[in-house]
């Protein structure tokens, strides 16, 4: 280990730092095979970057190419709910697809919707 007192730069290379506190244990470990870091039980992140955070609140812009958010997976061009639904976009065209193969196609560019079966909930009149 190398301390510079000048700097208060610190250099190690096989390292093991736990702090206890009374919300929980920080752990840093070089040696760790999965979690070098780990803060209580909630939050660990591991070598290659991956994240675990529970009960973790995100704010700002997310970006991946597959996931699962309140029971609706997101893949890299579909969003899957339920085993009920599936949307998709292709050429401008919202398409939402029901898993008995019913479609409604919603075109923004035009205004238009076109579809199997449409079935009106509530009153259309004004």
């Amino acid at each position: 280990m190398r301390i510079d007192l000048d700097t208060g730069h610190i250099e190690a290379y096989d390292f093991f730092l736990e702090a206890e506190g009374s919300k929980g244990d920080i752990i840093i470990n070089s040696n760790a095979s999965s979690f070098p870091l780990e803060i209580g039980d909630n939050f660990k992140v591991a070598w290659d970057g991956s994240l675990f955070a529970k009960n973790a609140s995100l704010q700002g812009m997310i970006q991946s190419t597959e996931g699962l958010i309140g029971g609706w997976y997101v893949g890299t061009d579909t969003l899957e709910g339920g085993g009920k639904y599936v949307v998709t976009e292709t050429d401008g065209k919202l398409t939402v697809t029901n898993n008995g193969g019913s479609k409604i196609i919603l075109k923004s560019s035009e205004g238009s919707i076109a579809g199997g079966i449409l079935k009106p909930l509530g009153s259309t009149k004004m």
